[in-house]
């Protein structure tokens, strides 16, 4: 027997919510399956907020240092990553992981 978790957050800019999650959710009617719907977490849904919006800073910020050529150097790179919190960053959101190892269990 094959069981499914999916979790998605609402704000997802990288995969839609509404058609992906969305249509899934209507499409299967499955005990098997288990929708999980977050809010605020972009496309880490198992991140606390605060991670996912600090994520979501680093990766914009890094974008633009590498189109204004901005992180050629060692030591410009090192500034940069010196900057981020990156525990914070990747802090992961306990209430989601209970719900994943529930459903493992």
């Amino acid at each position: 027997e094959v069981k499914a978790l999916i979790i998605h957050s609402d704000d997802d800019k990288t995969v839609s919510f509404k058609h992906n999650f969305g249509v899934l959710r209507k499409k299967i009617d499955n005990d098997r399956v288990q929708f999980i719907a977050t809010t605020g977490k972009n496309h880490n849904p198992n991140y606390t907020k605060d991670a996912s919006e600090l994520l979501s800073d680093y990766v914009l910020n890094m974008q633009t240092k590498l189109k204004n050529k901005e992180l050629e150097t060692s030591e410009q790179k090192t500034a940069f990553l010196d900057g981020y919190d990156f525990r914070k960053m990747t802090c992961q959101d306990d209430k989601i992981w209970n719900k994943i190892i529930e459903f493992l269990g």
